[in-house]
């Protein structure tokens, strides 16, 4: 098309919608009016803005708003934009190599709520929290946008349908209130070692997207591929709470009783095989170039080093290296993002730095006196800034 992604997706989709609120974002300088941020607690009483410099258009960077997406939903109805062949493709559902049928389709998840077939999705991502519900045989939508990382969007979407519906929960009350209720009065549960040693482990959630289970402390920790580690606080044996996620994490057992998945957000992630790390005989035949038609891409793989996560740290070929066996004990106190709640307003700050310099506004030097001006002004104290 020769169009950009914002671009095509304005012309042929945002724009025939009316969704006049709506873009992807591919310019983290621009100014978007009535813009919000997402925001995450400092643990001290305070909030600080959580940096989103994520480009990722398609599954992220969409800035948009209540009433846009309600124009959306409407479409799964109405199929004013691309039409019924469109709209039943969306919600056509993946199908595994060993020929199950998944609940995720064409970027939508597809099941049923209260026993009526639905639509949804759910997102998370630097303090951001939304929900999207759709029930077409009531022809009804909710959306719920929340702009802070303990915000529960996805209970907040279900008691909105359960009045709607008028319906209730098995136990009496609407979905969003038994959760909320277990959330605030029953709290953290403990749960013993010996059970939380068997959830241990790696599950996957999709394709190149895998969630690792560890332990910390009397509880365990969360960190999804190419995420921060976020702690797991128990509502009971089975079901912990990751408040980074904004949703729980449930733990389920096959017939044997060994722990077979979890369920995230109503999709089912299988736990993994532990394979161990691979060898480095292993890793050399995947050297080399591939290709791929669909997506007019070429890509190559070399030969490199390979990062060691903290699960992997006990695995004999590398408690059996002389100098990993000396440096692996850091590595718990390794993790994505430095653990500090002014890391989000310097790590803004540069990255405005840089781009300042690089579109040309401004030449390094002074791209160097804007940002110390500006982490001066907003962390004082807080920040130490040495010049040559």
């Amino acid at each position: 098309s020769e169009m950009s992604f914002r671009e095509w997706t304005d012309e042929n989709i945002f724009k025939p919608l009316g969704m006049k609120d709506t873009h992807f974002q591919d310019d983290h300088a621009e100014v978007v009016p009535n813009r919000a941020y997402g925001y995450a607690g400092t643990g001290e009483g305070e909030y600080a803005a959580v940096p989103d410099l994520l480009t990722a258009l398609g599954s992220s960077s969409l800035f948009t708003s209540v009433d846009d997406l309600s124009k959306w939903l409407m479409n799964f109805d109405d199929a004013e934009v691309g039409g019924p062949a469109v709209i039943e493709r969306m919600k056509t559902r993946g199908i595994l190599n060993d020929g199950s049928e998944i609940q995720y389709a064409f970027g939508i998840n597809v099941g049923d709520y209260k026993g009526l077939p639905s639509v949804s999705h759910g997102g998370s991502w630097a303090g951001f929290r939304t929900y999207l519900l759709h029930l077409p045989e009531e022809r009804l939508g909710v959306v719920v946008l929340g702009n802070h990382d303990t915000f529960n969007s996805t209970v907040s979407a279900q008691a909105v349908a359960d009045i709607y519906l008028g319906v209730e929960a098995e136990a009496g009350e609407s979905a969003a209130t038994t959760a909320m209720a277990q959330e605030k009065e029953a709290g953290e549960v403990s749960v013993p070692p010996a059970v939380l040693e068997e959830y241990i482990g790696t599950y996957r959630l999709g394709p190149g997207w895998y969630v690792h289970i560890n332990r910390s402390g009397d509880s365990l920790a969360a960190q999804a591929t190419g995420e921060s580690v976020f702690p797991m606080v128990a509502w009971s044996d089975t079901e912990f709470w990751v408040e980074g996620y904004g949703a729980s994490i449930t733990f389920q057992r096959d017939g044997s009783g060994k722990v077979a998945n979890f369920l995230y957000r109503e999709m089912e992630a299988p736990r993994m095989s532990d394979l161990g790390p691979p060898s480095a005989s292993r890793l050399s035949d995947f050297v080399g170039s591939y290709v791929s038609e669909e997506l007019n891409t070429d890509y190559a793989v070399a030969s490199g080093h390979l990062g060691i996560l903290n699960s992997q740290a006990d695995y004999e070929p590398y408690t059996s290296a002389a100098f990993l066996s000396e440096v692996g004990s850091i590595l718990e106190f390794t993790t994505f993002l430095p653990n500090s709640p002014f890391f989000s307003a310097w790590s803004e700050g540069y990255y405005l730095g840089l781009s300042a310099v690089v579109s040309g506004d401004l030449t390094p030097a002074e791209a160097v006196d804007v940002v110390v001006e500006q982490l001066e002004n907003e962390l004082g104290d807080n920040v130490i800034i040495k010049r040559p």
